[in-house]
């Protein structure tokens, strides 16, 4: 079978993941209805998504296709903003809840503030390894 669209693979592989932890936990905890819709609902996710990814090209594909350099410096933009417009969200929100954290001595300020760091640290590693692998690339 040929892959067209590698997303649907991905989402197929994740459907199996799923498909595997419901069996684990209907088998583990004993049989209960919800887990075994849970793993049928991920058998037919894993059918469909590798159906549509041997069918389907990905809208990357069609997108590439029909551009031309200005949306495709539009897109480039719209991106680079919407990283950093999150990226400074989650940065105002964790200062806020390390701020509450520090006023009211409630622990839920502290879980919600240490998440968000987290958020902000992966975000830049991530950037980090996207710029240093399109540097190759390109």
């Amino acid at each position: 079978m040929r892959i067209n669209n590698y997303r649907n693979l991905l989402n197929a592989i994740l459907g199996l993941v799923l498909f595997v932890a419901c069996i684990y936990v209907l088998v583990s905890k004993g049989f209960q209805l919800k887990y075994l819709i849970a793993s049928a609902l991920s058998a037919g996710l894993i059918v469909v998504n590798l159906s549509w990814a041997g069918k389907r090209k990905g809208a990357e594909e069609i997108i590439m296709g029909q551009a031309d350099e200005r949306d495709l410096y539009n897109a480039m933009k719209s991106s680079q903003a919407a990283l950093r417009i999150s990226k400074d969200i989650c940065f105002m929100s964790a200062i806020l809840s390390f701020l509450l954290y520090t006023i009211a001595k409630t622990d839920i300020y502290f879980n919600i503030g240490v998440p968000l760091v987290v958020v902000i640290i992966v975000m830049f590693v991530v950037l980090l390894l996207c710029n240093q692998y399109y540097e190759k690339h390109n």
